[in-house]
């Protein structure tokens, strides 16, 4: 699927040097642009599993317990596990995630040296 490149294309394109000086608010914003949603779709879709098992729409076992709720959706998705079938199209948001916190982990690394070995 094309259109999917197009997101780490534009993660890239629309990134700012900027981002990196303060590491922490660069996690808080990936975390909030990329992780929340993930697991808002997640609970969306774990709520629907109930629903789409009578349709023959899910052939998943049902959550029948706030235990398995716990145990067997959210709590996968919170750790980016692929469980539920249904969040199998938003693969591509765990990965740009973490693209993005290597590549920042990466750069930053890479401006703390380059200004340690300037300052000689």
């Amino acid at each position: 699927m094309p259109h999917e490149s197009l997101f780490f294309f534009y993660s890239g394109y629309f990134f700012r040097e900027v981002n990196l000086k303060t590491p922490w608010k660069f996690l808080k914003g990936k975390i909030t642009t990329l992780h929340i949603p993930t697991i808002k779709y997640g609970i969306m879709f774990l709520v629907l599993r109930n629903l789409m098992i009578p349709l023959h729409l899910s052939n998943q076992a049902p959550i029948g317990s706030w235990s398995e709720f716990w145990n067997n959706g959210l709590d996968p998705i919170i750790r980016f596990y692929d469980t539920e079938q249904m969040m199998g199209a938003f693969w591509f948001l765990r990965v740009l995630f973490f693209a993005n916190i290597i590549f920042g982990s990466c750069s930053v690394s890479l401006m703390l040296w380059v200004e340690g070995v300037t300052s000689y």
